[in-house]
């Protein structure tokens, strides 16, 4: 009786640490490196696009280690004729999805 007593605290307390190694942790999709690796995968330009990290939205998938990311990429767009000397900034819908392994995440970019 009391081992099985203690098998059952056991599995008890081990539930929630297998619970948190299935699912990745809070939003993963503003984590700097997380930015970085998908503006690099973009093949952004620094001077003329730019991905603001509180604009980016996350949602869950099927797969509770992968999320799916999408953003506003703010394009600064340059024409002298229409707009002068200010570029005109404008909004293009992007997205990428991040899948969280047990060393890091994988970010990969949805076209």
């Amino acid at each position: 009786m009391i081992r099985m007593a203690a098998l059952a605290a056991l599995v008890a307390l081990a539930a929630p640490f297998a619970a948190a190694q299935a699912a990745p942790p809070g939003p993963i999709c503003r984590l700097p490196a997380v930015v970085d690796v998908a503006a690099q995968a973009l093949r952004l330009n620094a001077r003329y696009a730019h991905i603001d990290p509180a604009r980016i939205r996350e949602s869950p998938t099927l797969d509770p280690r992968v999320v799916r990311c999408d953003f506003c990429l703010t394009i600064l767009h340059y024409d002298t004729a229409r707009f002068g000397d200010t570029p005109a900034a404008f909004c293009q819908a992007r997205g990428y999805s991040v899948r969280a392994v047990r060393n890091g995440f994988v970010v990969q970019v949805l076209r």
